[in-house]
């Protein structure tokens, strides 16, 4: 490619790029207003991404057509793409409309995979939609697509993604079955959740919190902004330690394991509420040694099994100190709440000293996730009756049937795969981290190694069979088969 071809490609994508910030900047101002009017905000989370080279070679190919720019600007209309996550069916609508009653965006095409699923199970609303760019002087109408499903829809979507996108081999008959039966009962569990919410929503009362004094407090006279700034401070360090430094990588690795990261500051009035219930006066000593998640963190997986890889990185990390943990997935709450809780410590520089401020971060699958917002829906500052718990801890029962059925079929392929050359590229990332002074190379174990290797998070192997019959590793998982059968 030449020096005029390489800038007519950058002015390209220029345009999709442009076009993909107008729809993040229509979700930002979305998501805001209802923060601020303190109404319940449907979008669990969304994502923006511009399709890479390589995915636009293939499609173009697959479709008959040479890679010119031409041909991406006629044939392909989600080089820029926008998937928004909802929590539940009875908020798609409100979600569509969003973008069909903006003035500035022409719907050009919808296709309703909700009411029409794909073959495999595939459920989603898409929409082709053409957003205004300033290019020049003039505005010129870009192309984009958007993706709107609930959370139970976007589990199998990760699964096909994982399973059968950008994959050249065809999945085992039993095995496509299984994958198909598994986004029906997910579909099942979404549409039983829509019979169940308004029922269940309009159970529960809004009541005040028994210190009603808190309802009438001047939360910025009892918690000044000075006395948040070391909190403001730690979560903006969390950040960029977990998506710069913990998790950076992980794309690039191929180790898509995880969905979102949301991080939060508590809010004053929230902060007060907990110290207030708990018996202690509000004062700066009491937020830092009485309440542990003014500032936090929730990672959210596809499958239980990805679970262990994300909490390993983050042990791992020598920055961050871990002080605790909850594990509420093989203990959930008796309300049926699961989730995998760290304590850690982050250090920050502040009033001339260094010290370390806590945070809470929260580990959890999809299924879990949608328990949690559901529950959030219902429960948050309501009484609610007995009855309501109850029909609760049956919906955990459901989503957890969905976490243990996906994780029944997610399986490892090893294609063009040599372990030589894994532990050779393992060892090279961790004299990497080492010379960065990431890690300690006295702390270097065979854990720690073993999180270096493609196999992270996965258990190491109980029985190795041939089927040649053969009686050799031949390069195949040296390091994780040293005490197989």
């Amino acid at each position: 490619m030449d020096s005029y071809e390489e800038k007519e490609l950058k002015k390209f994508f220029w345009k999709y790029e442009q076009a993909l910030k107008y729809l993040d900047l229509v979700m930002e101002s979305y998501v805001s207003s209802l923060e601020i009017s303190d109404e319940h905000n449907p979008v669990e989370h969304y994502k923006g991404r511009i399709k890479n080279i390589d995915s636009i070679r293939k499609k173009l190919a697959k479709k008959g057509f040479e890679f010119t720019i031409k041909n991406m600007e006629e044939q392909l209309h989600d080089i820029a793409g926008i998937r928004i996550v909802c929590h539940f069916r009875n908020d798609l609508n409100e979600l569509i409309e969003i973008f069909k009653n903006n003035p500035n965006i022409s719907v050009v095409e919808e296709e309703d995979y909700i009411t029409n699923p794909k073959k495999s199970g595939y459920l989603s609303y898409h929409m082709t939609v053409k957003v205004p760019v300033v290019d020049e002087a003039k505005i010129v109408m870009v192309p984009a697509e958007i993706q709107i499903r609930t959370l139970l829809m976007d589990l199998p979507a990760s699964l096909e993604h994982k399973t059968r996108y950008k994959k050249e081999w065809s999945l085992p008959k039993e095995m496509d079955k299984n994958i198909t039966e598994i986004s029906e009962l997910s579909s099942q569990v979404d549409e039983e959740l829509e019979r169940r919410i308004n029922s269940l929503i309009n159970v529960g009362t809004r009541t005040k919190s028994p210190n009603s004094i808190i309802y009438d407090m001047n939360f910025n006279n009892v918690i000044n902004d000075e006395m948040m700034i070391k909190y403001s401070m730690a979560l903006e360090k969390l950040r960029y330690m977990i998506e710069r430094e913990i998790f950076g990588n992980s794309n690039k690795d191929g180790e898509d394991i995880i969905d979102n990261i949301k991080f939060r500051l508590k809010t004053k009035k929230s902060t007060v509420k907990k110290l207030l219930s708990k018996g202690f006066e509000v004062n700066e000593e009491n937020i830092a040694k009485e309440l542990s998640d003014v500032v936090g963190a929730r990672i959210v997986c596809s499958f239980i099994s990805d679970m262990p890889s994300i909490i390993d990185k983050i042990c791992n990390y020598p920055m961050l100190e871990v002080a605790g943990f909850k594990d509420y997935v093989n203990n959930p709450k008796p309300n049926g709440y699961s989730s995998y809780h760290l304590l850690v410590l982050v250090p920050i520089y502040y009033n001339g000293n260094y010290e370390y401020v806590k945070a809470e971060i929260q580990i959890r699958t999809k299924a879990m996730n949608v328990w949690s917002s559901l529950h959030h829906k219902i429960c948050y500052k309501k009484e609610t009756p007995p009855e309501v718990e109850e029909e609760l801890r049956a919906l955990a029962g459901l989503t957890n049937e969905i976490d243990q059925k996906y994780d029944e079929i997610y399986f490892q392929i090893a294609l063009n795969y040599g372990s030589r050359d894994e532990i050779i590229r393992g060892v090279r990332k961790l004299a990497q981290d080492a010379a960065d002074g990431r890690i300690n190379p006295q702390e270097i174990d065979e854990k720690v190694f073993g999180n270096y290797l493609d196999t992270a998070g996965i258990p190491d192997p109980d029985l190795m069979i041939r089927t040649s019959g053969e009686l050799r590793l031949s390069n195949f998982l040296l390091w994780q088969m040293a005490y197989t059968e």
